[in-house]
């Protein structure tokens, strides 16, 4: 409720970071900070967003659909050509090294 200045019972995150920069308590911004201290952090903390049941690995199917519906210059085969640049084993689900190798640009062979 603390966080949520507009009173629409959700938070979005300009009012988490402001709730955050001035009244979070600071167990909460040292663990965070504690979290997100490098840059191998961040990338596993974005993968856990998308690996929503905890599995390992995000469902391409899932990843489609989603980057289609946030993508909306993208056509249908835009995000399905984005999407085999990821999945390079062709299972069918993105795992962490997959994602981390697209977002850094590595290639495995």
């Amino acid at each position: 409720k603390e966080a949520d200045e507009d009173g629409s019972q959700s938070i979005n995150y300009k009012e988490f970071v402001h709730w955050l920069e001035a009244k979070a308590p600071g167990k909460v911004v040292n663990a965070l900070t504690k979290a997100t201290g490098t840059e191998a952090d961040i990338v596993k903390a974005s993968f856990r967003v998308w690996d929503k049941d905890g599995d390992g690995v995000i469902k391409r199917k899932k990843l489609e659909r989603t980057l289609g519906r946030m993508c909306k210059d993208f056509s249908p085969e835009q995000v399905k050509v984005l999407c085999d640049l990821i999945d390079t084993d062709r299972d069918g689900n993105i795992d962490y090294d997959e994602f981390v190798d697209f977002l850094f640009h590595r290639h495995r062979g």
